[in-house]
């Protein structure tokens, strides 16, 4: 209603308050530990926000400070990086990884609560609808997930890879691919 959340480059995000000033006027801001390249989610009185390098907080929408820190798993020391938007459903955050997991975290806790292995990188926002969560990968694969337990209820083999947030509309789910790009790219 009257804020504005986003995350910059500067590895900061920001809270401007919009409604009923003349200018935007800047409430708080927050030092993540690198880039912020995705947009914020909200979670009743969080922002999630999810870092470049693996990282992923529940900041309090009110103060700016630090409710929880939860991080992807990192493989032989290098970081996995979160290029998607965060999903919040269910008292869960989900979020797909550039390491090609979907993992879930607790939306209050920031406890993991699964982490699921789909494919390559996971670039978009996930889409939740009916206790399934639905993400596309680099690699092709557009795979369902049970909500609660991560387990893979169906997978499709897409021709190339999937760039695009997916998006349920009465029950079907739509996706996009790039033909140029990825897997089955030219």
């Amino acid at each position: 209603g009257k804020m504005l959340y986003f995350g910059s480059w500067d590895r900061h995000l920001y809270a401007y308050r919009i409604r009923g000033q003349r200018r935007p006027l800047l409430q708080w801001t927050f030092a993540a530990d690198d880039q912020i390249v995705a947009a914020p989610a909200s979670a009743g009185s969080l922002v999630i926000v999810a870092t470049s390098n693996g990282s992923v907080y529940g900041v309090d929408r009110k103060t700016g400070r630090e409710r929880w820190h939860a991080t992807s798993f990192s493989r032989f020391g290098s970081r996995e990086y979160f290029y998607a938007t965060p999903t919040v459903a269910y008292g869960r955050v989900y979020i797909g990884n550039a390491d090609g997991t979907v993992y879930a975290y607790g939306a209050n806790s920031g406890h993991l609560l699964w982490a699921r292995q789909v494919g390559t990188y996971v670039y978009t926002a996930a889409a939740v609808w009916r206790k399934t969560v639905f993400v596309g990968t680099w690699d092709g694969n557009f795979v369902a997930l049970d909500a609660r337990t991560g387990n893979v209820r169906w997978r499709y083999d897409a021709p190339s890879s999937i760039t695009g947030a997916p998006t349920v509309l009465a029950g079907l789910v739509y996706f996009s691919t790039c033909g140029r790009c990825g897997a089955g790219g030219l």
